[in-house]
């Protein structure tokens, strides 16, 4: 009901946590802002190691998730693309970088209904059809949430969360 209420009047929020960007780059500030936003979601079963598929062009490459874990699990990541490779490699992350919007969008619509969490990089408003949108800021990388995907995905996404959006307009 809360989750509900929350969708209905505010779709689009966006969190005022920021991943800070140090001397060494955006790059890992990327990887952190993504196994952050890992760490509020429950997938149906366990992952291990945690897949985070690349996709597009990326501001954060494989070798960015070095000694990187989410919830004390591994995390490996491959690249894909095209919408029949995100079956197969069984990714429990869809991270799109910069792409067509046709290609990005079937690949959104390839996952629904699949428990993978949903990020977009190159969507400043939330709209594509995403879970959570990065907004790589020249000191910091903050994310949005599009509450409606959320709401349609079948990963959860912890309420805490919702909480951090308080105070945001």
């Amino acid at each position: 009901m809360l989750l509900a209420l929350a969708i209905l009047f505010a779709p689009l929020q966006e969190i005022p946590v920021a991943a800070p960007i140090t001397h060494n780059g955006v790059r890992p500030a990327v990887a952190a802002t993504i196994a952050g936003i890992a760490s509020f979601t429950h997938w149906p079963q366990p992952q291990a190691p945690v897949r985070v598929c690349l996709a597009g062009v990326t501001q954060v490459a494989e070798r960015d998730f070095a000694g990187v874990s989410i919830d004390d699990q591994p995390v490996a990541v491959t690249r894909i693309d095209r919408p029949a490779a995100l079956a197969s490699t069984r990714c429990s992350i869809l991270y799109i970088g910069r792409m067509p919007v046709a290609v990005a969008q079937r690949l959104l619509w390839t996952g629904y209904g699949r428990a993978i969490l949903t990020i977009a990089e190159d969507d400043p408003e939330c709209r594509g059809g995403a879970m959570f949108c990065l907004r790589i800021e020249p000191a910091t990388v903050r994310f949005a949430l599009n509450l409606d995907a959320i709401s349609r995905g079948a990963v959860k996404v912890d309420p805490r969360v919702l909480r951090l959006t308080r105070g945001v307009h």
